[in-house]
């Protein structure tokens, strides 16, 4: 009978040291999450950051494209370069919007094929951030607007004909499909009826 005695006293024993955790289990268990969770915190404030970044740069695309969309609208007008600043989509955005001319032809033919436009290459630069992490977007295009006065007087003292014919008649008019090639010799003109 002792031996049952003791054999049970052993076996209560033994389960009460198994029904709760050691200080050990829990501060394990403790460290995990905490680890975990500054992973995860880690993760969603990279997170965060590169959703502001992504915004500042298609704020950054949409106004560049509007800039581009005004200059490239104004075909028939002389545009000059141009620079500001403006807030938007709560950050303050610089602009720079450059023009310059674009060579259309070799310039070994440039002198004997007047073509009445002049192409110019568009240059918009978009730039926000602080002084020293500054970021940028480019875009380019190209537009072209018919020759000024001034161009046009300058072509006929070189003694180039202006395009169209006659002198006085509306280049941006006289400009058609073809004519480079027809200026160029590729292509021959059929000849006009006679009446």
């Amino acid at each position: 009978m002792t031996a049952r005695v003791s054999q049970h006293l052993g076996a209560g024993a033994h389960s009460k040291r198994q029904r709760g955790f050691t200080l050990l289990e829990v501060l394990v268990a403790v460290t995990i999450t905490g680890a975990g969770l500054a992973m995860a915190w880690a993760g969603i404030a990279g997170a965060l950051r590169l959703m502001e970044r992504s915004t500042q740069h298609e704020a950054a695309r949409v106004l560049a494209q509007g800039k581009m969309d005004e200059v490239l609208a104004t075909r028939l007008n002389q545009v000059a370069d141009d620079t500001g600043e403006l807030q938007y989509a709560g950050q303050r955005y610089g602009y720079r919007i450059r023009l310059s001319p674009a060579a259309v032809l070799p310039e070994a033919l440039a002198p004997k094929v007047p073509l009445g436009l002049v192409l110019e290459a568009v240059q918009v630069e978009v730039f926000w951030g602080a002084e020293g992490q500054q970021q940028n977007l480019s875009l380019h295009s190209f537009r072209q607007r018919p020759l000024t006065a001034a161009e046009t007087a300058a072509q006929a003292a070189a003694g180039q004909r202006p395009p169209g014919g006659a002198p006085g008649t509306n280049p941006a008019a006289a400009a058609r499909p073809g004519s480079l090639a027809e200026a160029l010799g590729l292509m021959q003109r059929p000849p006009a009826p006679t009446p």
